[in-house]
């Protein structure tokens, strides 16, 4: 394999790697499973994300799902596997009134999060900006101090 092929390979890996995490479905967590129960469709979402269902991570997700249960926002049923831990979500998981309730207040904070974010960003731009700057300073008088240059 010449040295001009094994680049060419590494750049489509490469390339392949990035436009799979361009296509990642959302993350998998309370706001997009409690709206996966409000559009009735939370099983689907689930299993589109997780196709393993021993996998550690599928089992974080069903215990998410589960701890809403218990906190009242979602209702449903689950199906247990062998060590009594839940594996599938068993009939059509509901979303509860409270449930709704919550998702729309985690739906209002979400602008205003995106915006401190953001603010927090541009802040921290102009420090790092300002610091170089600084420290250009700082070098060009160092270097005038001692005839450098």
């Amino acid at each position: 394999m010449s040295n001009k092929t094994s680049k060419r390979a590494f750049k489509k890996t490469r390339m392949t790697r990035f436009l799979a995490r361009c296509r990642r479905p959302k993350p998998v967590n309370i706001e997009t499973i409690l709206d996966g129960a409000k559009t009735r469709n939370l099983d689907k979402f689930l299993t589109d994300h997780y196709t393993v269902y021993s996998d550690v991570a599928w089992q974080e997700k069903i215990q998410l799902c589960r701890d809403l249960v218990e906190a009242g926002y979602l209702k449903a049923q689950f199906k247990e596997g062998y060590d009594g831990k839940p594996v599938f979500l068993d009939g059509e998981p509901r979303i509860t009134i409270s449930g709704r309730e919550y998702l729309e207040r985690l739906k209002q904070n979400k602008p205003w999060r995106r915006f401190l974010t953001g603010t927090g960003a541009f802040i921290l731009g102009l420090l790092s900006s300002f610091l170089i700057k600084w420290l250009y300073l700082l070098v060009e008088l160092f270097a005038k101090k001692h005839g450098l240059k």
